[in-house]
C-alpha cells in the first residue's frame, strides 16, 4: 500500500478579493493547529516568485483540501482561474474528495459538478463553515481563537459570535459601532466638506422660515432618540446582569440604533443644504445645516474611546483585585449643540426674517 502523501498544508483556501474580509475570518477562525495557506500569511514566500506555478504547486500538489469560495466575482477573476483549475486538474486524478466548494451566492461554476457536496455560506454563517470545516479536517472540536480585540470587520464580528470568549458582549457592541462607522465614512465626507445633493425642494418667504423654524425641534426629536438607548433598562437587557450571559440581538440593536441617530444627523444636514433657499435665508440655512456638527464628532469620538476601552478590557481584568469589587468601565457621551451655531441660526433667521418683512 502507498505512504500516505506528506501535504505541506491541511487547507487551501480559494476566493475572489470582495470576499477577503469572511474568507480572513475562516482562516483565523480554523485556528493555528490547522495549517492554511492564505495569501496574506504567505507574502515572504510568494514575493518575487513566478505566481502561476508557485500557486499551480500547491493548489494542485501541496495541501489536502482545498476550499473554494464560490461568487459571480471568483467565476470572474484571472487568478482565481490559475488556482481552480489547477485544483480541479488534482481532483480529476484523486477519488477522494479534494474540492470543498462554499457558495458565497448562486453562482455556477464552470467545470464544478452539480454532484459535489457543498456549503451554502448565507445558511451557515461563518461559525458553521468553521465548523464543517475543522470536522472534515478530521477534528470536530472547534477550537477557534479570538484575537482579543474589538472587531475590524463583519467577518470578524461573526466569529466573535460563533466563538463568544470572555468579555465578547463588550466586543460585539464596540465592533458592531466600528463597523457602522466605517461603513457611513462616505456620508460623512460629504457631511465635512458641505456637500449635499439638491433634493429639488424649493422655499421662499415663509415657506423658507418654516423649513428651519423646524430644525431645532427635530435636532431636539435625534437627541431623544439617542438617550432612549442609553436607558438602564436598555442596557442590562442587552448585557445582562452581573454574572449573566448578554443577549447578542440586544446588543447588536442597541449599537445599530446608537449609529441610526449619527447617520441622521448627517441625513438631516445633508436634507437642509440640499434644498433651495431665497437669498436672504442662506446664512440661517447654512448655520441649520451646522446644527448638528458637536453631535456628530461627539459620537465619533465617543466610538473611538469605546473602542480603545474595550480593547483594553484583559489588561484591566489582569491589573484588577478582587478585594477592590466588580471591575466597572463607565464610558459617557452627551449630545450638545454649539452656542455660537445657534446663535447664529437665531440672528440669521431672524435678519432674514425682517428683511422678508420690509419687501413686503
Amino acid at each position: 500500500m502507498p505512504d500516505e502523501p506528506q501535504y505541506e498544508y491541511d487547507l487551501a483556501v480559494s476566493f475572489a478579493g470582495e470576499q477577503r474580509d469572511y474568507v480572513r475570518g475562516v482562516v483565523r477562525g480554523l485556528g493555528d493547529d490547522v495549517r492554511v495557506f492564505y495569501d496574506e500569511d504567505e507574502k515572504a514566500r510568494l514575493l518575487g516568485e513566478n505566481l502561476v506555478d508557485l500557486l499551480t504547486d500547491v493548489y494542485q500538489n501541496k495541501t489536502r483540501y482545498v476550499a473554494m469560495f464560490v461568487s459571480q466575482a471568483y467565476a470572474e477573476k484571472m487568478w482565481t482561474k490559475v488556482e481552480r483549475q489547477s485544483a480541479m486538474a488534482r481532483a480529476i486524478r484523486q477519488r477522494a474528495a479534494y474540492i470543498l466548494p462554499i457558495r458565497m451566492d448562486d453562482t455556477e461554476l464552470p467545470g464544478l459538478l452539480h454532484t459535489v457536496g457543498y456549503l451554502d455560506a448565507r445558511f451557515e454563517g461563518l461559525g458553521g463553515v468553521i465548523s464543517v470545516l475543522r470536522e472534515k479536517l478530521g477534528n470536530e472540536r472547534v477550537s477557534a481563537t479570538y484575537s482579543g480585540r474589538v472587531p475590524e470587520t463583519q467577518a470578524d464580528l461573526d466569529l466573535l459570535l460563533a466563538i463568544r470568549p470572555q468579555w465578547w458582549e463588550f466586543w460585539l457592541y464596540a465592533g458592531v459601532l466600528r463597523v457602522g462607522l466605517g461603513a457611513l465614512e462616505s456620508k460623512y465626507r460629504d457631511y465635512e466638506i458641505g456637500f449635499a445633493p439638491q433634493t429639488g425642494e424649493t422655499y421662499f418667504g415663509r415657506d423658507a422660515f418654516e423649513f428651519l423654524h423646524a430644525v431645532p425641534t427635530r435636532a431636539s426629536s435625534l437627541i431623544n432618540n439617542f438617550n432612549a438607548i442609553f436607558h438602564s433598562g436598555a442596557q442590562s437587557r442587552a448585557f445582562g446582569e452581573p454574572g449573566q450571559p448578554g443577549d447578542a440581538d440586544r446588543i447588536i440593536h442597541l449599537a445599530r440604533r446608537f449609529l441610526d441617530v449619527y447617520e441622521s444627523l448627517l441625513d438631516e444636514a445633508a436634507r437642509i443644504r440640499g434644498a433651495a433657499l431665497s437669498d436672504p435665508f442662506q446664512e440661517a440655512q447654512r448655520a441649520a445645516a451646522a446644527f448638528g456638527s458637536n453631535a456628530v464628532q461627539e459620537i465619533r469620538d465617543f466610538v473611538t474611546e469605546c473602542v480603545e476601552s474595550m480593547n483594553s478590557l484583559p489588561e484591566l481584568a489582569e491589573s484588577h483585585s478582587e478585594d477592590d469589587g466588580p471591575l466597572e468601565l463607565t464610558l459617557i457621551v452627551k449630545l450638545t449643540v454649539d452656542e455660537e451655531i445657534s446663535a447664529s441660526f437665531i440672528e440669521n433667521t431672524q435678519r432674514a426674517v425682517d428683511e422678508m418683512l420690509r419687501n413686503g
